[in-house]
Order: C-alpha cells, then structure tokens, then sequence
C-alpha cells in the first residue's frame, strides 16, 4: 500500500502530460523517451523509498566486460529507441544506424573473446601442467551433460520403475525357447533333388 502511494504522488506529473498528449492531440510528437524515462524514475523511486535499496550482486561476467562494449552497446540501443519512435523517412534513417551499430557490437564482441581465450591460453601455458589439466578437467565437466531418469514420485519411485523396466526385458520372455523352436515347422518346399514329386511338363517325345 506505501509503494503505491508514493508511487501515485511521483506519477502525478507524469499523468498530467499524458493527459495532455491525448486530449489536447499535439500535431508534434511526444516524446517517447523522455516519458519512458519518467516512467522509470517513478517505479524505481517508490521502490527505493518503500522497500529500500539492496547492492547489487557482482556479474558473473564482469571479467569480459569493458567499458568499450558497454559504449558500443548503448550506442545501439539509442539507434534502436530512435527508430522505434521515428516517423516517415527518419525512420529508415534510424533503422540503417540501428544495423550499423550491431555489426559494431558483434565485432566488438568477437574481438575481445579472442582477446580472453588468447590471455587463458597463456596463463594455461605459464602455469604448472597439473593445475592446467585441473582446469581443462572443470571445463569439460562443466560441458558435460549428465542424464538421469526420474519420476514424479521421486527417485524411489524412479529407481523401482527402473528395476521393473529391467526385469522384463532381461528376464528371458521375448527369447526364444526349446518348445517354441520344436512347435515352429519351417514350410514345405520341393528341392531340386526330389525328382519324385515333380512332374517334368516336358516328355521327351513331345
């Protein structure tokens, strides 16, 4: 209820100018961005005055990040916002940088996995040969997929349907037994050398 209301109180203004944008109709266009941002300071600000502010948790993938990427990245995201709220021609203007940008990204981002793999590389190859083979163990393990069988009882329930799978396949009811081989009788034939029962359709003095 506190969020809310302060939510309310911070949204005022912001309601006011949509307010504005819909009745009045303005022939220009509202800016998008500046209302997206208002928007967003709103909820964060009502967030941190009612809830409170925690740290941050340290990324995971701060190691292969820089400030580079992090500029190049922003660049494209502002080409992106721009073509969404352009109009007319601009918008394929907006678009072309949009593409541009990305293809800056994707190079950027290439270029410094090569720069990593290249720095373990030589870390790998300073180091001693067991902790080197420790750390290729980890990372095939990591890469490995381990399958299991389970059940929605649990894995009780998985182990003994596994168990009952297991029985009847090597229990021995799909082989073939001494009385089914002696019950089974292959067809009858003529073989070439039994003369008798074949009647040659061609007498010799025909």
């Amino acid at each position: 209820m506190a969020y809310i209301q302060q939510f309310t109180t911070l949204a005022q203004p912001l309601t006011d100018d949509l307010q504005f944008y819909l009745i009045d109709q303005p022939t220009q266009q509202p800016p998008l961005d500046t209302l997206t941002d208002n928007l967003n300071n709103c909820i964060y600000t009502a967030l941190t005055e009612t809830v409170g502010q925690q740290p941050t948790r340290p990324k995971t993938a701060k190691w292969f990040w820089t400030p580079e990427l992090q500029t190049a990245i922003d660049q494209r995201e502002y080409c992106y916002r721009k073509w969404r709220s352009a109009i007319g021609m601009t918008k394929l203007t907006w678009w072309i940088k949009h593409q541009e940008d990305s293809a800056k990204v994707r190079i950027a981002v290439r270029t410094r996995r090569q720069q990593t793999w290249q720095a373990f590389c030589d870390r790998i190859a300073n180091r001693d040969f067991s902790k080197a083979a420790a750390k290729l163990s980890k990372l095939k393990r990591g890469r490995t997929i381990n399958t299991t069988y389970t059940h929605p009882d649990g894995p009780e329930a998985a182990a003994n349907h596994m168990k009952e799978h297991l029985e009847q396949i090597f229990e021995g009811n799909l082989l073939a037994t001494a009385d089914r081989e002696a019950d089974h009788q292959p067809p009858t034939v003529p073989y070439l050398d039994d003369t008798a029962n074949i009647q040659n359709p061609f007498q010799l003095d025909t």
